[in-house]
């Protein structure tokens, strides 16, 4: 299990980012 955490985490930021990017293209969109 120790080695799914930073796979894990990686994943989890690797999100993030995503979410940023298409929430900035949306709002761009709208506007």
């Amino acid at each position: 299990m120790d080695t799914l955490s930073p796979w894990l985490s990686g994943w989890a930021n690797f999100g993030c980012i995503l979410l940023l990017l298409f929430g900035g293209l949306t709002a761009q969109k709208d506007e």
